[in-house]
């Protein structure tokens, strides 16, 4: 799995000199700074956000996804994982789960 971090605050662009150059974008110290991006089995891109100063938390998280996925252990985060509370246990009529 190929993932990566985009930084939403600065975008990376060819200065007078021709060597790169970080520039502020209009998003700048507005919303989540970092979102960590890769593509799911299904082929879907996923991603999840992080906020300012929390870039090794967001590649942290892209790693046990990544490691998640090789080792056949990854839940798309998408999905619905538990049933309703309407769904009735069977070991106890007219209750329902909480």
């Amino acid at each position: 799995m190929a993932g990566h971090i985009q930084d939403r605050w600065y975008k990376t662009e060819p200065g007078p000199d021709g060597k790169p150059t970080r520039v502020k974008t209009d998003r700048y110290g507005n919303g989540l700074r970092y979102r960590a991006r890769y593509v799911g089995p299904d082929g879907t891109e996923k991603s999840k956000s992080f906020p300012d100063r929390q870039k090794r938390r967001a590649e942290e998280w892209l790693a046990e996804t990544a490691a998640d996925m090789s080792r056949g252990q990854y839940v798309d985060p998408g999905l619905p994982g538990r049933p309703s509370n309407s769904t009735r246990s069977a070991g106890s009529p007219g209750r329902r789960l909480t």
